[in-house]
């Protein structure tokens, strides 16, 4: 399962804040009417085996680079360690099998499901997100 974008509406130092973790894919996320548009990148090369992909955060200290590590844990494992997280939104989107998967968390009450978002080999795809 391959990390796709992650949104963050509140996470102590990140507000309304969107991060791409895949050069196969662009996303775009719209506030104003909560879609996400996902394009395939056509041009995209890998100079990786097919089962590899890297990517990394880099930022000076402080920006929040291991405020997005707990995000993406408390998201995979359910695990809320922040007590003052009621705000705390996110959600995260995977792709698998030529399929597009998501899970959301609101950090108080944390979700164990990953939702299937398409049954179809989609080149650009939009969601309508509320959660």
């Amino acid at each position: 399962m391959e990390l796709v974008y992650l949104w963050v509406e509140e996470y102590k130092n990140i507000k309304n804040q969107g991060f791409n973790f895949s050069p196969r894919f662009d996303c775009k996320y719209n506030e104003n009417t909560n879609e996400l548009t996902i394009n395939e990148n056509k041009d995209y090369v890998s100079i990786f085996p097919e089962n590899i992909n890297i990517t990394a955060i880099v930022g000076e200290n402080g920006t929040g680079k291991s405020n997005v590590f707990e995000i993406i844990i408390t998201l995979l494992t359910s695990i809320n360690k922040n007590e003052n997280s009621d705000k705390s939104k996110a959600y995260m989107i995977f792709f698998k099998n030529d399929m597009y998967y998501y899970k959301t968390i609101n950090m108080g009450t944390p979700n164990d499901k990953f939702e299937k978002l398409s049954n179809e080999n989609l080149d650009t795809f939009t969601m309508n997100f509320n959660y």
